[in-house]
């Protein structure tokens, strides 16, 4: 188990990345059954954006089916526990514009098939899931102070609400060694669910400084968001 805090500069744009993160991630494993779990708080910030704490309780289980040196396949049981200080999911004055409900519970099922090659590593994975999430009521705009006061809707506020529903994930990630320097890759990850619907592409370039022939990262590791840290 680890604890650790990140600062970075601060976004000159709406809804930026934290700036500043604490965590405790820890796993515990042995055989074919593991264990995982983290607790997180980060500090949420922006330049015009009401700053927004965002607590992460997240824990589960695994079992690998297939556990191989290079192959690898396994089934699990997660659950997350998320809490944001303020919704800001909005796109208004002082919002975010990112997910941020209030009380938010889930728990799945996912699968995952890892294999890597000599030149060649990837990861193809997916879940099941049920989640139920709240909102609060809340301020159309919640920076007060740069709204003018003779805005008509200046002192609007945005009506909250419940919603729960089943959801599933997809996601596939590749390396490829071109040499041994010089890594291409990719990842694309679908989710779906009620009311929060993110998908995303990543196509990267690695370099490394020393050359290497020995293995790769199983699975392989791409490019991390900064606002994704831990």
């Amino acid at each position: 188990m680890r604890a650790r805090w990140i600062r970075g500069p601060a976004s000159a744009g709406a809804g930026s990345g934290p700036t500043g993160c604490a965590s405790m991630p820890a796993t515990i494993w042995g055989g074919a059954i593991g264990y995982w779990g983290s607790l997180q708080q980060h500090l949420l910030t922006g330049k015009h954006v009401e700053d927004n704490w965002r607590t992460r309780l997240m824990g589960g289980t695994y079992y690998k089916v297939i556990n191989e040196e290079h192959r690898r396949a396994s089934v699990g049981l997660s659950t997350m526990l998320w809490r944001f200080e303020h919704d800001l999911s909005a796109y208004t004055l002082g919002q975010g514009g990112y997910y941020s409900p209030q009380r938010y519970f889930s728990l799945a099922l996912p699968v995952s098939y890892r294999q890597r090659t000599p030149d060649w590593s990837w990861e193809l994975g997916g879940s099941l899931s049920w989640s139920t999430s709240k909102t609060d009521d809340g301020l159309r705009y919640p920076l007060q102070g740069l709204i003018p006061e003779t805005l008509p809707d200046r002192d609007a506020v945005e009506e909250g609400g419940s919603s729960s529903g089943f959801g599933y994930t997809l996601n596939a990630v590749v390396e490829h060694r071109l040499t041994e320097h010089w890594r291409v890759g990719g990842r694309v990850d679908i989710q779906q669910a009620d009311d929060y619907a993110p998908s995303h592409f990543m196509f990267y370039l690695r370099y490394t400084f020393k050359p290497w022939q020995g293995d790769l990262d199983l699975p392989p590791r791409p490019l991390t968001p900064y606002a994704d840290f831990d």
